[in-house]
């Protein structure tokens, strides 16, 4: 493991850390280590928040265009339809 010296730190902040340290029953390096690993989790966490976010807005975006081509395809489908029926009903009048 790595091993972190930390200057100039605030005598009272660190007096009200250690104080901290001992409500929780844990040591400085103890806390420290815990505030590190935490901090680290986050950042991940706000990564793979961060690509989750992505991909939704790509997974959206995909499926607007499919609805809008699904519209075409069904707006073609019923003028088609309606063509048809035309069609139909000239022969059927014809006979």
């Amino acid at each position: 493991m790595a091993t972190i010296k930390v200057r100039d730190v605030d005598e009272i902040a660190l007096k009200k850390f250690d104080k901290f340290c001992k409500q929780q029953g844990k040591s400085r390096a103890e806390m420290i280590r815990q505030y590190i690993q935490q901090s680290y989790q986050s950042y991940e966490s706000f990564e793979l928040e961060i690509r989750m976010k992505s991909l939704i807005y790509d997974i959206l975006k995909h499926l607007d265009l499919n609805t809008q081509a699904l519209m075409l395809l069904t707006k073609s489908a019923v003028v088609l339809e309606k063509e048809m029926e035309k069609d139909d009903t000239f022969e059927h009048s014809t006979e």
